[in-house]
């Protein structure tokens, strides 16, 4: 396969209950898999790397860019799905929510922002990166929208199961017509 986009999901944050999850920053060992993560990427010789607004996001693409000697830039509308004040939720909680949102992805069953909506956002989102820096990029970004963008094309593919597949990092490499799943860190 010859990818033409990677998506990677940010990298493990220090998970606080005091901060809104867009607002997590790495934990020193989600700084480590960057390093990791940047080993994985080097076979394919990426240009560039665009990330979400996110912190986590931010730091996944800075630590990764800076092992690998590339750029890297933040992307408008390539952040989570939109769930602003919901807090910190359990795991059980989290996944029961989330699996609501694959669901039924006209309603608004978590957030502010339907599956519908966050897909449209992060599919536009990434087309103008392909189209401002072409094929062969990383996009870091996070597991919710980058399950929703890789099931919209591959709908043989479950969303929740796929988001749970993610681990952080996770990198997915996309090709025409194929998915594949590099590493989960």
């Amino acid at each position: 396969m010859t990818p033409r986009l990677f998506l990677v999901r940010h990298s493990l944050p220090e998970l606080r209950s005091d901060v809104e999850p867009r607002l997590w920053r790495l934990s020193e060992e989600g700084q480590r898999r960057c390093r990791l993560l940047a080993d994985r990427l080097r076979p394919y010789a990426p240009r560039l790397i665009v990330s979400s607004i996110e912190h986590k996001a931010v730091e996944t693409a800075a630590v990764a860019a800076s092992e690998l000697g590339l750029a890297h830039r933040v992307g408008e509308g390539l952040e989570e799905h939109h769930r602003h004040g919901v807090g910190f939720l359990s795991r059980d909680e989290l996944e029961r929510r989330i699996s609501a949102f694959f669901d039924r992805p006209r309603e608004l069953v978590f957030g502010s922002e339907t599956a519908e909506a966050a897909l449209r956002r992060f599919s536009d989102a990434v087309r103008r990166e392909l189209a401002a820096g072409g094929e062969g990029q990383v996009v870091v970004a996070h597991g919710t929208v980058i399950s929703l963008y890789v099931t919209s094309l591959h709908p043989e593919i479950d969303p929740f199961e796929l988001w749970k597949r993610l681990g952080t990092p996770a990198l997915v490499a996309l090709g025409e017509t194929e998915v594949e799943i590099v590493a989960s860190v």
